[in-house]
């Protein structure tokens, strides 16, 4: 619940920096906390990417958070022995990465259009 609370309080313009800095804070030393620090990742990305108007935002999530969960791969998903954790964050890399629902509008124009343009990054 309280990775919900977090979505209101953090604005859109800081969202990709606060979410850099979850990651890279997280470690499978303590479960509890990679827990807490992976879900208010997901629910900040969630709360803020699945605007309409956030073209820019995405432009700058995925050429900015990539780089940092693969640097993070090795310690959570690997070395990591937590299955709940290790199936958030490949929950979250689903999600993100790779279905990608947020662009799926009814229009052929704006955010799918944009969706193509970042396939070609």
């Amino acid at each position: 619940m309280a990775a919900r609370a977090l979505v209101p309080l953090i604005s859109s313009d800081s969202i990709v920096s606060t979410v850099i800095e979850t990651l890279k804070s997280c470690n499978p030393a303590n479960q509890n906390e990679l827990h807490g620090k992976l879900l208010q990742c997901q629910y900040l990305l969630r709360g803020h990417l699945h605007k309409r108007d956030s073209i820019e935002l995405w432009t700058s999530f995925v050429r900015e958070v990539p780089e940092i969960l693969m640097a993070k791969l090795q310690d959570l998903i690997v070395l990591n022995e937590c299955p709940i954790t290790v199936a958030l964050l490949l929950d979250i890399i689903l999600e993100f990465f790779i279905v990608c629902d947020v662009f799926k509008t009814d229009s052929k124009d704006g955010i799918e259009g944009e969706r193509r343009k970042l396939a070609n990054l």
